[in-house]
């Protein structure tokens, strides 16, 4: 994830999520980036996911439940939302 941040595909999220105006008047393609950020995203989710499972050695249906996902989200505000080490 520090590569892809790093990259200058990394450089055009920031600059997209800072202001998409400016980005779409450059000539980038917005939502061919959005698409890319979502899919690059859903694969981190799922493999963290997966090596959780792993670890606890088993899914177990407590962790659909919504107080998990607020965890997440609590965690990431407390450590900075943009701030690569802070969730």
């Amino acid at each position: 994830m520090a590569l892809i941040i790093r990259s200058p595909f990394g450089w055009a999220m920031k600059a997209i999520r800072e202001n998409p105006e400016r980005v779409r008047f450059l000539g980038m393609n917005l939502t061919r980036y959005r698409l890319a950020v979502f899919v690059i995203s859903t694969f981190f989710a799922g493999l963290a996911g997966g090596l959780y499972a792993v670890l606890v050695r088993g899914a177990f249906p407590e962790y659909v439940f919504w107080v998990k996902s607020g965890e997440a989200i609590i965690i990431a505000l407390i450590g900075g939302i943009f701030s690569f080490w802070g969730p």
